[in-house]
């Protein structure tokens, strides 16, 4: 795992490299800096492409390409193992899972996952969190999600509620923020079991 944790540490430095969309010579530097790390933290050779706004990185045991999307959308990472995204802003982020419902008066978007589940999170500028998490709960039942009530729980200004669709299972926290006049919402995804 800690390995895992440095690979992927190092590769978002190798990132910002194609963020930059240039090669000059001291990118050049700073990539093989980043492929010599990353062959230390992983016992493996490690080529990187950053053409296109791509970062390809191949290793003996696989490749992974991350998609720095300039646009805006986020950062796509694709891998023989599937693919996951990095999100974020003030609008809902395209492509989260259309049985994920947030309000539409919800900002501070940020998503971290892929089809197979991830965090959600979201807030409104509102300190009622039981309202806003009645609010969710209406609209994860109208995505066809079943509350398990014996798994709702609060404490303090938070409240936590679960919810099962097929083999899915979300969990909402919501919680109350008075100094920032704000509720945050957190939605986490994945498979029930």
């Amino acid at each position: 795992m800690k390995n895992s944790a440095k690979v992927l540490m190092v590769t978002f430095v190798g990132a910002s490299f194609v963020l930059s969309g240039c090669q000059s010579v001291t990118d050049q530097i700073g990539q093989k800096i980043a492929e010599t790390a990353i062959e230390n933290a992983s016992g493996g050779q490690v080529k990187m492409d950053s053409n296109n706004g791509k970062l390809n990185i191949q290793t003996e045991k696989g490749n992974v390409t991350m998609d720095l999307n300039t646009t805006g959308d986020g950062i796509n990472i694709k891998t023989s193992e599937g693919d996951v995204s990095f999100t974020g802003g003030d609008k809902r982020p395209a492509g989260l899972p259309a049985d994920l419902p947030s309000p539409d008066e919800a900002s501070g978007f940020s998503w971290y996952g892929s089809s197979e589940g991830g965090v959600l999170s979201f807030s409104l500028k509102t300190v009622d969190y039981m309202d806003v998490c009645n609010k969710q709960s209406a609209l994860l039942t109208a995505a066809g999600w079943v509350e398990k009530k014996d798994v709702s729980m609060q404490f303090g200004e938070t409240l936590t509620k679960a919810y099962d669709k097929s083999s899915d299972t979300v969990t909402v926290m919501c919680i109350g923020n008075k100094d920032e006049g704000q509720t945050s919402v957190m939605m986490t995804m994945g498979k029930s079991q």
